[in-house]
């Protein structure tokens, strides 16, 4: 057997003892994440929306300077409805 000193013993004794969490610790923690969820989902969804709007504004961009060459070359814009069929 190895001889261990007393001052090692009591520091066991004390670390053992206090290793596991109490009840209302971990409620604790719980409702801290949860009260951060709730600040934070719904910054995210502002997010993707906000996404999607910058998105939208991109891509029409884009289609407008794709139609200036277009209507430069071809002395029009191109036509995207085709025009009513005049009944006589």
């Amino acid at each position: 057997m190895f001889w261990i000193p007393a001052e090692t013993k009591d520091t066991m004794k004390r670390v053992t003892g206090t290793a596991a969490f109490a009840l209302i610790e971990l409620l604790i923690v719980v409702a801290t994440i949860a009260i951060l969820a709730a600040i934070a989902v719904p910054n995210f969804l502002e997010a993707q929306a906000r996404a999607k709007v910058s998105r939208a504004h991109s891509d029409l961009r884009t289609i407008a300077l794709a139609i200036q060459p277009y209507a430069v070359d071809n002395n029009k814009t191109p036509c995207i409805i085709p025009p009513k069929e005049q009944s006589k």
